[in-house]
């Protein structure tokens, strides 16, 4: 999920997944018919993933979703993901805006401990996270996998109102499915499914079931869970 530039300079991290509007990709369909979400029994991340802790997945096959507005989405992996928001910016009128309104840029691990909270500079771009380290030598080994841009789509309307209140400092965690995104006139949009693979393929798109604001107090000290 990193751009790693001239390690002698600042280390300076990009983080996408283009949005390319080209004829649809002629790739496999999504098999078997929609699933409901709700109603649906789905292979899932299985109890609680404490703040700081690497992102938990678990792989689902052969099932697609309706998203409504023209797109339609293959689950690939349940997802949980917990962590503090650096990043935070609303979408209204790119390629997938309809489907995914906020992009939210979360760190774990060792990144939220206090002390690095003046070293790193997290910024926006265009559906990535920019990050930037005074000195890469006091970081932690492969700090930048610790760096993660999430293109948000929410389940439901509920959902959608408790991810936009979301505001840049707090812990979260997001529950729901890895997906990669078909509709009209785009290529498929597909998420990372690891965290460590760079620009441009390093964001991850996730359908988000639900999303809770958590106290900071729980936080994992130096979590250095394996990462995927």
């Amino acid at each position: 999920m990193f751009d790693k530039s001239d390690m002698s300079l600042l280390a300076v991290g990009f983080v996408a997944v283009g949005l390319v509007l080209a004829a649809v990709d002629a790739g496999r369909p999504f098999a078997g018919p929609p699933v409901d979400l709700v109603t649906g029994d789905l292979p899932s991340v299985r109890g609680d993933v404490p703040l700081g802790a690497a992102p938990q997945q678990v792989d689902i096959q052969n099932v697609s979703v309706d998203l409504g507005a023209g797109f339609a989405a293959e689950i690939l992996e349940s997802y949980v993901l917990t962590g503090r928001v650096v990043t935070r910016k609303p979408y209204r009128f790119d390629a997938v805006s309809a489907v995914s309104p906020l992009d939210l840029g979360i760190i774990y691990g060792e990144l939220l401990d206090s002390e690095y909270d003046a070293r790193v500079r997290y910024r926006t771009g265009t559906r990535m996270i920019r990050f930037q380290a005074d000195d890469t030598r006091t970081m932690p080994h492969d700090w930048d996998h610790l760096v993660t841009n999430n293109h948000l789509i929410p389940a439901d309307a509920a959902v959608k109102a408790a991810l936009m209140a979301v505001e840049v400092g707090q812990a979260v965690q997001i529950r729901g499915y890895l997906v990669s995104v078909m509709g009209d006139g785009l290529r498929p949009w597909t998420s990372s499914r690891v965290r460590s693979d760079g620009f441009p393929a390093g964001c991850e798109i996730i359908l988000v079931r639900s999303v809770e604001v958590l106290p900071q107090g729980n936080a994992v000290r130096h979590a250095r869970a394996d990462h995927k």
